[in-house]
């Protein structure tokens, strides 16, 4: 049984020192939380599942920071965190395809997106 809990704490810094790795200011960590709402949103998934998707995305972020090492790229940790939690909290599963559809031009273009998210999946989990 679990003793004790830890809170995540801020992660995030506006001026990171220019040696770290790990640089996620608060409005990088606010436009992934946008993203992953609009893709709750869009995806009419249940409520608990964006605060899971959050966690999830915040507790990777912290452990991350903790060892500073170098954030991912916070789009395919948005889409990455709400097809977990929609693997923990929806009745359907979650299909990569569905998700990577919508996504920006820029990142739905990009011929090895799918592997990407799969990989970071990977290592999130």
């Amino acid at each position: 049984m679990l003793k004790k809990q830890f809170i995540i704490g801020n992660y995030t810094s506006k001026k990171p020192h220019p040696e770290d790795r790990f640089k996620v200011a608060p409005h990088h960590r606010e436009r992934m939380i946008v993203l992953m709402q609009e893709l709750h949103r869009l995806k009419k998934y249940r409520i608990e599942t964006i605060h899971f998707a959050t966690g999830i995305a915040d507790s990777y972020l912290a452990l991350l920071k903790a060892k500073d090492a170098p954030a991912p790229h916070l789009v395919h940790l948005a889409a990455v965190s709400i097809l977990l939690a929609a693997k923990l909290n929806q009745p359907l599963s979650p299909s990569f395809k569905q998700m990577i559809l919508l996504l920006n031009d820029e990142q739905r273009n990009d011929p090895n997106i799918k592997t990407k998210l799969i990989d970071l999946e990977f290592v999130v989990v």
